[in-house]
């Protein structure tokens, strides 16, 4: 990608969490059928976790470009309470904890219901997952969690591997909608890795990790951007 032409939109207010809850639809149900459509009449994926979570969204910059180009991919955080992460349902049928998902440690999050539409995958989804990614790394920052989780496909736990990412698998891999591994990575070297994954995308990038919605429909130039090569560091608000 050799122009900034994507932003990341904290799902902040009611609006764009229909927007998030509708894209994941139209990937979770309606395409992969990873959820059945019949549970979600109102064509809006959601579940008991999202009122623990914060939602993300990926689309163009300018928010009146969208009436031609929607929003192009979404990402959500679960915090650890009141329910358990996701993950541990899957990972810990039995009660047994593993990896740290025993409820006491409170500084993590899991990586959750990250996806991409059809047409943002391809030559533009390594731009599209690093954004992604740096905007789950600079909300841990911003709120001092510790830890990230992810649940990813082997494929996706080698490109990001490949591209600077020190994911540990921590439990072994299990049949949840396909092969998944759990895995999980510091704060702090998620960061680490994220500039050495920067330093390989050859265009700008947004400055700011990640923009409010209402920053996003007000300025949509307040995020400015960063050139090929140049080192960035999140912006406290």
């Amino acid at each position: 990608m050799n122009n900034f032409t994507h932003q990341v939109v904290l799902a902040d207010c009611a609006a764009p969490r229909r927007d998030h809850f509708r894209l994941r639809h139209q990937v979770f149900c309606q395409e992969y059928r990873f959820e059945p459509p019949e549970q979600h009449p109102e064509g809006l994926e959601r579940d008991a976790h999202d009122t623990q979570s914060v939602h993300f969204l990926v689309g163009p910059p300018d928010p009146a470009s969208r009436v031609a180009t929607p929003w192009v991919g979404a990402m959500r955080l679960v915090r650890p309470a009141p329910l358990a992460l996701p993950m541990k349902g899957v990972l810990c049928p039995d009660g047994v904890a593993a990896g740290g998902l025993d409820g006491r440690h409170r500084s993590i999050l899991e990586v959750s219901r990250l996806l991409l539409r059809p047409e943002a995958r391809g030559g533009r989804s390594p731009v599209m997952i690093y954004l992604l990614c740096r905007a789950a790394w600079a909300y841990a920052m911003q709120h001092g969690f510790e830890e990230l989780y992810f649940m990813v496909t082997p494929a996706l736990a080698r490109f990001v591997r490949g591209q600077g990412l020190p994911l540990q698998v921590f439990a072994p891999p299990v049949d949840h909608r396909g092969v998944r591994l759990p895995c999980r990575v510091s704060t702090t070297d998620l960061g680490a890795g994220l500039r050495v994954w920067r330093g390989r995308l050859p265009g700008p990038v947004p400055a700011t990790p990640y923009l409010s919605y209402a920053e996003h429909v007000a300025r949509p130039e307040a995020a400015g951007f960063l050139g090929a090569g140049e080192s960035w560091a999140v912006r406290m608000a």
